[in-house]
């Protein structure tokens, strides 16, 4: 049975017209999906730096057009279809799945949705390493850590000009202001390192390991990483 929901689910969300229909009748929300003028479609699983990403990107390059946050492979297949540029954020799928349980106020006991969040990093990721050959990837670490070379190297990929010179400052202002935002949200899902949450992922660490997901997914990931060289 759980494999029939997933598989049903699969479906929808990975329909850019089905996945549209759903948000607007469960949850009365418009997609935001990828057009003609849309510049880059810069996304990712989620809590894969996705925010942070994101509002680089948007600071360095305010005139851009970034469709991000939607997380589907719906959202993928157009961006494909129209040939918008698409620049892919990855995480190891064990700091993925356990950030997810710990947003969502999961248990470390709870299986199912252990099971599901892996099921759905792999799922997501294969399809992108099977359909968009011609994608940019950029690891979790690269974007967190050294941003400066995040912007570069995204900029190359968009074949858009940086000013290198007073890229430095404007990096400093825009981190400043998105350490401001993140502050005052939930600690477990805020975009920022919080201590409250450590003694919950070493909790965490363990039970994820213990998945039949674990291994595919982290085969998955290395897949990824074959991408950065």
């Amino acid at each position: 049975m759980q494999t029939l929901k997933r598989k049903l689910r699969d479906v929808i969300r990975d329909s850019p017209r089905l996945y549209s229909i759903f948000l607007k009748l469960s949850l009365g929300r418009q997609l935001k999906l990828p057009t003609a003028d849309t510049d880059c479609h810069l996304t990712g699983f989620p809590r894969s730096a996705n925010t942070y990403s994101h509002y680089l990107a948007k600071g360095v390059f305010p005139d851009f057009k970034f469709i991000t946050h939607v997380h589907t492979i719906a959202s993928l297949r157009v961006a494909r279809k129209l040939e918008v540029p698409v620049a892919i954020i990855f995480r190891n799928p064990v700091d993925c799945v356990i950030s997810m349980c710990l947003k969502y106020k999961k248990e470390s006991t709870d299986v199912a949705a252990i099971d599901g969040y892996f099921y759905d990093y792999i799922h997501y990721h294969q399809w992108i390493l099977q359909q968009l050959p011609d994608a940019a990837f950029f690891q979790f670490e690269d974007v967190t850590k050294h941003s400066k070379e995040f912007i570069t190297q995204l900029a190359d990929f968009l074949n858009k000009e940086v000013d290198s010179v007073g890229l430095e400052s404007c990096l400093s202002e825009i981190k400043s202001a998105f350490n401001d935002r993140e502050k005052l949200k939930d600690p477990d899902g805020s975009s920022l390192p919080q201590q409250s949450r450590i003694a919950k992922k070493v909790e965490f660490d363990a039970a994820v390991k213990k998945s039949a997901l674990f291994e595919p997914s982290m085969e998955c990931y290395q897949m990824l990483k074959d991408q950065l060289s």
